[in-house]
């Protein structure tokens, strides 16, 4: 797969082993339904019945090999390769395929872009005719569903495909002839390559922007607000003002003393909330994260468990309706299980009734299931929230009488509280314990209390100031950028949580707590008469789990904004979106020219960078400070075409505004030294430092310590002699199943290569004997079989 292009976080890339697929009811199948996920198979073979065989696969099975595969000279047709690794399972494909005539056969693929490109690569690379092979759409995987979709079959919608293969002509353009400037600028990670991203880029833009307006904000300032306890109910009232200076607060509490403080009752006012509104992509990522602390990568991987179990509808999705159906039965459950007046009154509204784009919202397939059995607590969790809010976004307001009691205070100011008494429940029956005529019996007697006190003089039991510091502009959550991307058109719900994993991947961002300022603040408490004063030095404005900007994110964006500034700007961003929907759409017919204006505005902008010099700065006449992939290094200069690396004390924690403000000397800076740790084999081992951080060397072999999470001056003989017995795993590994077992590649075949901290060296395992499949089976269960067969404990 491309280094720039990068498919929908359905599955990470993996090696694949060829593997023949089975199905008990391929021998007598009639029709075959070909998905991409093997999870949903089973289940929709068991829903359509023994006439239908179901294979996968796998997702993906062709992409794009660089700018070599565009025809960037005429027509920028794109040529597909076989994904590599990909050969051995569609090999056995074309194996079932060949088995049943084309008028036979089912495409299932994802209803987006992607998985209608998928379905046209499936008909291309097994000889299927595109017009001919029958097409199936479906939201969840249920027995109606699934029935209705093969009674109702379509064929590929090729202007979609078309606008997919504009989408990944334009990403590979942007990507090859951009990312590679990036790499002389700072450095080049053939692992982690620097790269820029048509949509990834300006995702980027949003949190340096964020950043540069908390680094201009204006310096933090307190701000008192006053809480009075009243009544013998205890009744929290907050006063209308809120104070700027700590002397203010002080005289304010000396006239509370003696003033008379009098109750006013408001008159009733009707208040309604209405129902959470049904969520799309981007409103789910959002909700999981503020109510359940999952990130958007976990938030789509367990949607995608709950989706292949039919347990929830499809999670890509930009809809916020229902489909007619579903609103249909939902108006049956709500009314029996919780009464008509449960129901919202135009229920229809939320219905889709389109028929040219029958996306809905995400919501759960059986509102009878408040739970379900699923092995991941999160997952659970994530199903909870899901039926939740289904269930209320399909029921009536919430209603309230609202009446709005105040205190007079000393200034020109009175305390406020507020009086809510339920009148109807609506969509907060889900989540309210007690019955309403119970909360409605305790809050009428507090109201005719309230009342019988109005405008008379009423007794405070406390009242005390509460010191905060205003703060502004917060940094973005992974959620809140999402929702930042929506608002602005960039990307689509199938890669917003792709895009804000490929920033954090790329090293641009970290996902980290931000410390406060130390602040020494005043509170007065008023109790009994008595003035308490107390001080206290606190750390305010900290974050936690926010998107922050790193060094190397500023340095990559401001030099795409230096040079490209107009490719990434967040209008162009958007309207390149808005016209790959209308080539989906059939509005824009010739998708070439969309690509070829984008290679070409890119051609020009690139016109002044024939030499690009690397980033540096300069420490004195011998030392610059510049980055390589493991971080900041000094260079210095041995001769004219050669150069050598000190690498800079860790500890220290450089940043370039150290550097800009010249904090340090190089010899301030510099690690020094190597060290002998001791003897291996009867040979000295020593740690040294070099351009890419410390390493070990023995007997003319040299390896990083990078893996190795001390300092350098820490590092045991032990350390060493573990990393020198390292197997080279990127080359090898095939699946790390966890911390102790992976699976790998050997001379002869895979094997399993186990390694607890408690044994001296490795075992080796044949694997060859595992009847399942070890590539797509849970690592529990590879685990299980492992320690049964072999013994290991």
């Amino acid at each position: 797969m491309s280094t720039f292009y990068k498919s929908k976080s359905k599955s990470k890339p993996r090696t694949y082993k060829s593997k023949q697929i089975h199905s008990d009811q391929l021998d007598d199948a009639v029709y075959l339904v070909i998905v991409e996920s093997p999870s949903k198979c089973k289940k929709i073979e068991s829903y359509l019945g023994k006439d239908y065989c179901c294979i996968a696969s796998m997702g993906h099975i062709r992409t794009l090999n660089g700018l070599k595969s565009i025809d960037t000279k005429n027509t920028f047709e794109p040529t597909f390769e076989m994904i590599g690794e990909k050969q051995p399972h569609v090999n056995e494909m074309k194996k079932v395929i060949s088995k049943f005539k084309y008028d036979k056969i089912y495409i299932a693929t994802d209803d987006d872009r992607e998985g209608e490109a998928i379905g046209w690569h499936i008909c291309e690379v097994f000889g299927l005719p595109v017009d001919k092979t029958m097409r199936i759409i479906f939201h969840e995987v249920t027995k109606p569903a699934l029935q209705k979709a093969v009674e109702t079959p379509i064929y590929l919608n090729m202007k979609v495909v078309k606008a997919q293969h504009a989408r990944q002509v334009l990403d590979v353009i942007v990507g090859y002839k951009i990312s590679p400037y990036l790499w002389k600028y700072l450095y080049n990670d053939k692992n982690n390559a620097l790269s820029a991203g048509r949509c990834q880029t300006p995702a980027l833009r949003l949190v340096y922007d964020n950043e540069q307006q908390i680094q201009n904000a204006q310096s933090s300032s307190p701000l008192f607000k006053i809480y009075g306890d009243f009544l013998s109910e205890h009744l929290e009232f907050v006063l209308k003002k809120e104070f700027e200076e700590a002397e203010e607060v002080a005289g304010f509490m000396r006239s509370s003393v003696k003033h008379k403080h009098i109750l006013h009752m408001g008159t009733k006012k009707q208040s309604k909330r209405s129902p959470p509104k049904p969520l799309n992509t981007s409103a789910l990522l959002q909700l999981a994260s503020s109510t359940l602390g999952m990130s958007p990568g976990e938030t789509m991987k367990h949607s995608q468990i709950l989706y292949q179990n039919g347990y929830i509808t499809y999670m890509r999705t930009d809809s916020r309706e229902y489909s007619v159906p579903f609103i249909e039965y939902a108006n049956k459950y709500i009314t029996t299980k919780y009464g008509s007046g449960s129901l919202m009154s135009d229920l229809n509204k939320l219905a889709n009734k389109s028929v040219s784009n029958p996306h809905e919202a995400i919501r759960v397939t059986q509102l009878v299931l408040q739970t379900i059995s699923v092995e991941n607590p999160r997952t659970l969790s994530l199903y909870k929230l899901l039926w939740k809010n289904t269930i209320e976004s399909c029921m009536s307001d919430y209603n309230s009488d609202q009446y709005e009691i105040t205190i007079s205070s000393p200034v020109d100011a009175f305390y406020g509280h507020t009086l809510e008494i339920p009148t109807k429940y609506g969509w907060r029956t889900i989540e309210e314990k007690r019955p309403i005529m119970d909360v409605q019996s305790e809050l009428g007697g507090l109201k005719l209390k309230l009342e019988s006190q109005n405008k008379t003089e009423v007794a405070y039991n406390k009242i005390e100031s509460k010191c905060s510091i205003k703060k502004g502009t917060s940094h973005y959550t992974e959620a809140s950028l999402i929702k930042k991307m929506e608002d602005l058109g960039i990307g689509r719900p199938s890669t917003f949580a792709s895009l804000v994993e490929t920033i954090v991947e790329r090293g641009y961002v970290q996902k980290q707590d931000v410390k406060g300022t130390m602040h020494k603040t005043t509170n007065y408490v008023l109790e009994n008469k008595k003035i308490k004063k107390t001080t206290q030095t606190k750390e305010y404005g900290e974050e936690k789990n926010k998107l922050v900007i790193q060094e190397v994110g500023t340095l990559v964006l401001e030099f795409l904004l230096r040079y490209y500034n107009s490719l990434f700007s967040y209008e162009y961003t958007k309207q390149m979106e808005i016209q790959l929907d209308e080539i989906s759409e059939g509005e824009i017919d010739q998708w070439e020219q969309v690509c070829k204006k984008c290679y070409d505005e890119i051609k020009d902008l690139t016109t002044n960078m024939k030499n690009v010099d690397k980033f540096s700065m300069p420490l004195d006449d011998t030392y610059e400070f510049i980055y390589e992939k493991y971080g900041p290094v000094l260079r210095y200069k041995i001769d004219d075409n050669k150069f050598g690396y000190k690498n800079i004390k860790k500890e220290l924690n450089v940043s370039l505004k150290d550097i800009k403000e010249c904090k340090y000397s190089a010899e301030e800076l510099i690690e020094e030294g190597t060290q002998c740790v001791g003897k291996y084999q009867d040979l000295e081992v020593h740690i040294k430092q070099g351009r890419y951080g410390a390493y070990v060397e023995w007997n003319d072999q040299k390896k990083s310590l990078k893996a190795i999470d001390k300092p350098v001056n820490e590092i045991t003989i032990e350390d060493a002699i573990q990393v020198l017995n390292e197997e080279v795993q990127e080359k090898s590994s095939l699946r790390t199943l966890n911390n102790e077992f992976s699976v790998r590649k050997g001379k002869y075949g895979p094997y399993i290569y186990y390694k607890s901290p408690t044994t001296a060296s490795p075992q080796f395992f044949n694997i060859k004997k595992y009847k399942g499949n070890y590539f797509d089976d849970e690592a529990e269960d590879v685990i299980k079989w492992i320690k049964e067969t072999y013994k290991v404990e």
